[in-house]
């Protein structure tokens, strides 16, 4: 078994992923938290029958609804790991000295873009989470990974070759839905790629990729013409 110290970061990250909040009631729960998460600059992005979630950038905060007659009130402090192969690693590191692991290792894209990592249990407790996640947009084989300049910041995406037709093709930047990026909606760009179309499939500002802020606001209009003058100036 690897040693997790001898598993040092390339360079530091941030070491704090997010939290989850166990509640009675998350009707209520949800009610209260939106009326001040915001303030922080925390966006709901997702919610689920016993779930929910809201996120700052790459930070994460979730509410869950607790098994009935389960203790409420608890939290889960998510720490980073370096990759994949650091979260199996401390994971048979903690099982070795004793820790009550409450979760194995599993993906969990519903968190954040390949969420990877498993939970556990302190003697005193306290419940802790290590995982890894993307930094970056991972890449796509046969598919140029860009960088671009938006409005004020760099964006990042997949830039497709058409697979039909003759040049000169047709070309159209693809935008994802709120809590996506261009990696989940690959599918969609290839879609159109062997349809004869030049795809640049696009982060949006703030999210996996790309710089910034998630704004959902004016600043995004400018990122997409500041994209559409980059594509239009390709071969």
């Amino acid at each position: 078994m690897a040693n997790p110290s001898s598993l040092p970061f390339a360079r530091p990250p941030a070491s704090f992923i997010g939290a989850t909040i166990e509640v009675a009631d998350l009707v209520a729960s949800t009610a209260f938290h939106r009326r001040w998460l915001p303030l922080l600059g925390f966006t709901r992005i997702g919610a689920d029958a016993d779930r929910v979630l809201w996120a700052r950038r790459d930070q994460h905060l979730m509410l869950r609804e607790a098994a009935v007659d389960a203790a409420t009130g608890g939290a889960i402090l998510a720490l980073a790991a370096r990759d994949r192969a650091q979260v199996d690693a401390l994971h048979a590191h903690l099982q070795g000295i004793g820790a009550e692991i409450t979760q194995a290792p599993a993906e969990e894209p519903y968190t954040a873009p390949g969420h990877y990592g498993f939970a556990f249990r302190c003697p005193d407790g306290t419940r802790f989470e290590i995982a890894y996640r993307w930094e970056d947009l991972p890449e796509i084989e046969g598919v140029e990974h860009v960088r671009l300049p938006g409005n004020g910041v760099t964006l990042g995406g997949y830039l497709y070759k058409p697979e039909a037709g003759v040049a000169p093709h047709p070309a159209l930047v693809l935008l994802h839905g709120f809590g996506r990026n261009a990696w989940t909606d690959r599918h969609l760009a290839e879609l159109a790629a062997n349809s004869g179309y030049k795809v640049l499939s696009l982060s949006l500002r703030g999210w996996l990729g790309s710089d910034g802020d998630n704004d959902q606001g004016g600043k995004q209009v400018g990122d997409v013409i500041a994209a559409i003058d980059w594509l239009r100036r390709l071969p």
